[in-house]
C-alpha cells in the first residue's frame, strides 16, 4: 500500500569528498581554528584534521565558485555561481550565515576578498562587464551589511581581487603634487587591486565612486595574462602564465622574478612571507622581501598526485600569528595536502575525482556501487579515468586504479571479490578508443583480471545477476548485451530499446532483466536469450533484486506534476535522473536534474506522495545508492564530481549485544512493520542471505538442511546420530561472504532483523517427526498441536513440523552469522514447544497461540558455546497480532530476570507469554492473513549460571 506521508527517517550530511579546484579560484583556507575550508559542489566542507571530522555549510543553491576567509579567520566569504549570484557572509567555526549580499552581480561571482579590519569584502561578477563591488559592515558583525560602492571592471577575464594594506597603499602613501597658491586634491589612495587577462588594476573609492587606474607595465615585463596576485607590504605581486612574479611598487612594475617553470597559479601572503604554487607541482616560500627560502615538490609526497599541478594555496601561522608554520595545498587532480614548513613532509588530507585538462572544468563523474555485503565500502568511478574504493567509517579513499580510458559505469559481484567496469564516454562527445569495452578487476589489488568488447559505443550501465552467473552491460547503442560470467561469453543481447539504455535490474532469481532507455522506454527482457516480452502484466508478480530504474509502476510518483495550464514561458520542473531501492524495501531515493535529491517511502505510486530533500548538489545526480545495510545512502554529481555521504540514523537500535531477530509471516506484513516499530532492531524485508523459496524452489526432505556455496539452500538425508525423537541433527556450511548478515560489520547492538514471509507456505513438509514428545510442555504435546487441525482454516494451523522447519532454518542463520565455524560444521538441536488456546474473546480458537524453546550447540565443540532460540507463533484474528507487545514489553525482562539456564529460560518463557495476553495490539495490522512467527537467537548461560544471555 502506498504511503503518501514522507519517510520516518532524518538524514544527515556526514561526509563529501570532492574539492572544487576545476572552476574556483582560490579554493582552499584555513580558519581560526587551525581547519581547512575548501568547497565541494554547493556545500562548504570545514575540515577538522585533528578528529578527521567535517562540518558543513550547505545554504548555497548553486555551485561554489570562490571562497575567501577573513585575516583574523573568523569570517567566510563564499560566492556562487547563477544568474543572480550572491555572496555569503558565514561563521567559520560553527557554520552560521550572518549576511547575504545580492543578488547584484550576473553568471555567478569570479572572485572576492575582505579587507584588513574585517568590515569589507570587495568582489568581482562573470558579467560580460566583469562589474566590481564593494560591502561594508560599520559594525563588523554583518547584520548590516549594504552595498557602498560599484563599477564596470574590464571586458576581459578578471582572476583575482586583493585588499592593500593602507599603510602602504592608501591616501598618507600618495604622492601630493600642487600647482600656483593652491593644491590639488589629496589621492584618495588604493583600496584594492584587479588582475586578469592581460591587465592589472589599481582601484581607489571617494563616496560612492569607484576608480580604475591601470598598470605600467615599463620595460620591465611584457603584457600577459595575470592569474593570480597578493598584496605584501608595501608590493603587490602578481603571477602570470610564464611562470614569473610580477612586483608592483605604487602603478608601476618594480621587478620580475623566475618562479615556477611553469605558470604561476596560486600566491598567499603573510606579514611574514609569500608563498606561490605553479603547475610545475612544486610550492615555494619567499620572505616579505621576495626572497627564495625554500622549494617543497608534490613529487615527494608519499602518495603522490595523480596530477601535480597546484591550483591552490594558504599558509598557517604559529600560536603568535607571525611565522608561518604549514601550508594547505589543493591540487589539480583534486587532492588536498598539508606541508609541514620546516620537516617538508606532505600529509594528504583528503581526495576526489577530477577533470582533465582536455576537459576542462566539464569532466564527469558517473559511476557509483555499494559493496553487496560490506556496508562501509562503495566504489566510484567517472571522466578522469580512475576507479576508486571508499570507506565511510575512515573518511578517506582506500585504493584507486587509473585506467586507460574514461569509465562512467561499476559494479561489484554478489561476493564483493571482483569489480566490473563499463569503459567510454566524454564530456565533450568524442570517441574513446576502448568506447563499449569492459574490465573484471580484483577488488583488493585492483589489478585488471579480464577485458573484453563486444559493443561499439560506450556503456552507461553494468550489472551483476544475484547469482553472480551472468552479468549484462547496457550500451549507448541501444542495446543490452548478456554475458556468461563463468566463461565471460556473450549469450544475448536485448535490442528492443530505440534509444541508449541508462538502467537495468535483474530479478530476484536472475531469471529477468528490466531497463529503461532514453525515450522513457521501460522494457522487459529474459536473462537467459534476450527475449523480449511484450505484454508487461507476464512479470506483474516477479520481485526484482535491485531496482534503480525511474520508470515502472512502484516508482511512479518520483515524477513531478506539470501543469497543462502553465505559462510556456516558465521552465518545466526537473525529471528524475536516477533512483535506487533501500534493502529494506521501505524508502527510495531519487536524483533530480537540479542536483536536489528526495527520498521517499516505497513503493511511490501517487503524485501526492511527500519527500525529504537532499542538497549538495549542483546539476544531475547520474547516482544514488543506500549501502547494503541501509545506515549510509551515497549520492554523486555529474558536473561537481562531488560524493555525498548521508548518514541514516538508526530508528531502531537495541541497548545490548549479542541478538538476532527474525520474524516469520504467511504474508504478514503488517506483524513485521509492528515489530521494527516496536523492536529497535536492524529490518529486513527480503535479506540478501536468504533467498525467495518460489525463486529457487524447494527440495523438500526429512532431516537436513544445508545451504549451497552460492547461498541457496540444499536439503539432505541425515540419519540422527542419537536416535532421539526429541533431536533432529542438521549440517551449518558457513556461507559465502554475500551470504552472511551484513550488518555484521557495523557494530550494531542487534545484529540483524530478517524478516522472511514465503517461508511458512513452503516448509510444512521439511520435517516429518510426528508423534515426537517434547522435552518440556504443559499439557500440549507436539504430536497434540500436530493433530489440532481447524477443518476450515487450515492455513493458521501452527503443526509441529511447520515449528520445527522455522526452527532449523533460523538456526542456519543464526549459526552461519555468530559461530566462527568452518564448512561443514554439525550441530545439534533440542526443541521444546508449547501452544494454547486463543486469545479472541469472540470465538473458541484452538492452536492460535504456541511457544518454542530451541538449544543449539556444537557436535563436537563445547567451546564454542550454546545459542539458544525462543520464538512465538501467532495467527491473525480480530484483533491482530499480539507479538509485537509480547516481545516489547513481557519478553526481554523476563528472560533477564530468570535466565540462567535452559529450564529457567522456558518456564521464563511461558511466565511471558501468559503476561502478553492483556496488552493490546493497535499497532498491528489485522487485515493482513496467514500466520507469523517470532524467534530470537540469544547466548546461552552457562551451565553454572553465568553471565546472562544478551537478549534484546
Amino acid at each position: 500500500r502506498a504511503e503518501p506521508a514522507a519517510p520516518d527517517v532524518s538524514l544527515k550530511l556526514e561526509r563529501v569528498f570532492g574539492v572544487q579546484v576545476s572552476s574556483a579560484r582560490e579554493a582552499i583556507a584555513y580558519n581560526v581554528l587551525g581547519e581547512v575550508i575548501w568547497p565541494s559542489a554547493c556545500t562548504c566542507v570545514v575540515y577538522s584534521k585533528q578528529t578527521h571530522s567535517q562540518r558543513f555549510f550547505l545554504n548555497h543553491t548553486a555551485e561554489v565558485t570562490c571562497v575567501a576567509v577573513s585575516p583574523d579567520g573568523r569570517l567566510v566569504a563564499s560566492g556562487e555561481k547563477g544568474a543572480r549570484p550572491v555572496v555569503r557572509i558565514w561563521d567559520a567555526q560553527t557554520c552560521v550565515e550572518l549576511a547575504v549580499l545580492g543578488p547584484f552581480h550576473r553568471q555567478g561571482i569570479a572572485c572576492v576578498a575582505w579587507s584588513e579590519d574585517n568590515k569589507s569584502v570587495a568582489m568581482v561578477g562573470r558579467d560580460i562587464e566583469h562589474s566590481v563591488s564593494v560591502w561594508s559592515s560599520a559594525t563588523g558583525g554583518w547584520d548590516d551589511a549594504r552595498r557602498v560602492a560599484y563599477a564596470p571592471g574590464n571586458h576581459e577575464a578578471v582572476y583575482f581581487i586583493t585588499f592593500l594594506d593602507d599603510r602602504y597603499w592608501g591616501p598618507a602613501a600618495q604622492p601630493q603634487s600642487s600647482a600656483g597658491s593652491g593644491s590639488t586634491p589629496a589621492h584618495p589612495g588604493f583600496l584594492f587591486a584587479t588582475g586578469g587577462v592581460d591587465h592589472v588594476k589599481f582601484w581607489s573609492m571617494e563616496g560612492r565612486t569607484l576608480t580604475a587606474s591601470r598598470a605600467l607595465w615599463g620595460s620591465v615585463g611584457r603584457v600577459q595574462p595575470m592569474l593570480c596576485g597578493c598584496a605584501s607590504g608595501p608590493r603587490l605581486v602578481t603571477g602570470s602564465v610564464s611562470g614569473h612574479l610580477y612586483v608592483w611598487r605604487g602603478r608601476r612594475c618594480e621587478k620580475i622574478i623566475r618562479a615556477h617553470e611553469s605558470n604561476v597559479t596560486t600566491l598567499y601572503a603573510t606579514e611574514t612571507g609569500v608563498v606561490s604554487g605553479g603547475g610545475d607541482g612544486f610550492v615555494k616560500l619567499y620572505s616579505s622581501s621576495l626572497e627564495h627560502l625554500r622549494s617543497y615538490g608534490l613529487h615527494e609526497a608519499q602518495v603522490p598526485p595523480l596530477r601535480s599541478g597546484v591550483k591552490a594555496v594558504c599558509a598557517g601561522l604559529d600560536k603568535d600569528g607571525v611565522n608561518i608554520t604549514k601550508i594547505v595545498v589543493a591540487t589539480e587532480s583534486a587532492e588536498v595536502y598539508e606541508l609541514a614548513k620546516d620537516s617538508g613532509n606532505w600529509t594528504l588530507l583528503g581526495e576526489g575525482h577530477y577533470s582533465k585538462p582536455e576537459d576542462g572544468a566539464g569532466g564527469e563523474l558517473w559511476g557509483l556501487a555499494p559493496h553487496p555485503t560490506n556496508p562501509d565500502i562503495f566504489a566510484t568511478s567517472g571522466d578522469d579515468a580512475t576507479v576508486r574504493i571508499w570507506s565511510i567509517s575512515q573518511g578517506r579513499l582506500l585504493r584507486k586504479a587509473q585506467l586507460d580510458c574514461a569509465t562512467r559505469c561499476v559494479n561489484w559481484n554478489p561476493t564483493g571479490t571482483r569489480l566490473l567496469v563499463g569503459l567510454g564516454g566524454s564530456c565533450r562527445g568524442v570517441r574513446q578508443k576502448k568506447d563499449g569495452a569492459f574490465m573484471m578487476l580484483h577488488a583488493e589489488t585492483l589489478e585488471v583480471l579480464y577485458e573484453g568488447r563486444d559493443a561499439r559505443h560506450w556503456l552507461r550501465e553494468v550489472k551483476y545477476s544475484p547469482d553472480g552467473q551472468s552479468f549484462a552491460c547496457a550500451s549507448q547503442d541501444q542495446k543490452v548485451y548478456l554475458y556468461d560470467n563463468r566463461q565471460n561469453i556473450l549469450r544475448a543481447k536485448c535490442d528492443k530499446h530505440n534509444s541508449y539504455v541508462t538502467s537495468l535490474d535483474f530479478s530476484d532469481d536472475g531469471a529477468y532483466v528490466q531497463s529503461d532507455a532514453g525515450d522513457f522506454e521501460h522494457l522487459y527482457h529474459s536473462a537467459t536469450d534476450g527475449q523480449y516480452f511484450k505484454l508487461p502484466s507476464q512479470l506483474k508478480n516477479v520481485r526484482w533484486f535491485s531496482w534503480s530504474c525511474i520508470y515502472g509502476w512502484p516508482v511512479q510518483g518520483i515524477w513531478p506534476t506539470i501543469n497543462v495550464e502553465r505559462d510556456t514561458n516558465d521552465p518545466l520542473p526537473p525529471d528524475p535522473t536516477s533512483c535506487h531501492r533501500s534493502s529494506n524495501q521501505d524508502l527510495v531515493a531519487v536524483g533530480y536534474q537540479d542536483g536536489q535529491g528526495r527520498v521517499f517511502r516505497y513503493p511511490c505510486v501517487t503524485k501526492a506522495a511527500q519527500s525529504i530533500p537532499l542538497t549538495g548538489h549542483t546539476a544531475d545526480m547520474p547516482a544514488v545508492r543506500f549501502m547494503c545495510d541501509d545506515t549510509h545512502l551515497v549520492t554523486i554529481g555529474k558536473a561537481d564530481r562531488a560524493i555525498c555521504v548521508w548518514k541514516i540514523p538508526a530508528r531502531e537500535r537495541g541497548e545490548e549485544k549479542g541478538a538476532v531477530l527474525y520474524t516469520y509471516g504467511g504474508g504478514g506484513v503488517g506483524v513485521a512493520k509492528s515489530v521494527h516499530a516496536r523492536v529497535r532492531g536492524r529490518f529486513l524485508r527480503s535479506p540478501p542471505m536468504v533467498p525467495s523459496a518460489s525463486a529457487h524452489g524447494w527440495q523438500h526432505d526429512r532431516t537436513c538442511v544445508t545451504p549451497t556455496r552460492n547461498g541457496r539452500f540444499k536439503m539432505q538425508p541425515r540419519q540422527s546420530a542419537h536416535g532421539h525423537h526429541d533431536r533432529a541433527s542438521f549440517a551449518c556450511g558457513r556461507p559465502t561472504p554475500s551470504a552472511e548478515l551484513s550488518s555484521r560489520a557495523n557494530g550494531s547492538p542487534i545484529e540483524s532483523v530478517v524478516h522472511m514471509a514465503p517461508l511458512i507456505s513452503v516448509t510444512a513438509a521439511l520435517l516429518e517427526l510426528e508423534g515426537g514428545q517434547p522435552r518440556r510442555g504443559d499439557g500440549e504435546g507436539l504430536g497434540r498441536i500436530a493433530d489440532n487441525r481447524q477443518a476450515d482454516k487450515p492455513g493458521h494451523l501452527m503443526s509441529m513440523r511447520v515449528i520445527f522447519s522455522l526452527v532449523l532454518i533460523t538456526v542456519w542463520c543464526s549459526a552461519a552469522a555468530l559461530q566462527p565455524a568452518s564448512h561443514g560444521t554439525s550441530f545439534h538441536l533440542r526443541w521444546a514447544a508449547v501452544n494454547r488456546p486463543g486469545s479472541d474473546p469472540d470465538r473458541a480458537k484452538r492452536n492460535q497461540d504456541a511457544y518454542f524453546v530451541a538449544e543449539l550447540e556444537p557436535w563436537n565443540d563445547a567451546d564454542r558455546g550454546r545459542w539458544l532460540g525462543l520464538g512465538v507463533l501467532d495467527g491473525h484474528g480480530k484483533r491482530g497480532h499480539d507479538v509485537a507487545g509480547f516481545l516489547a514489553e513481557r519478553l526481554p525482562p523476563t528472560i533477564q530476570r530468570t535466565g540462567t539456564t535452559g529450564d529457567g529460560l522456558i518456564e521464563a518463557f511461558e511466565e511471558a507469554h501468559e503476561e502478553q495476553r492483556a496488552l493490546p495490539a493497535t499497532e498491528v495490522d489485522s487485515r493482513v492473513s496467514g500466520a507469523a512467527c517470532v524467534f530470537a537467537c540469544v547466548p546461552a548461560p552457562s551451565a553454572g549460571g553465568g553471565r546472562r544471555p544478551a537478549f534484546v
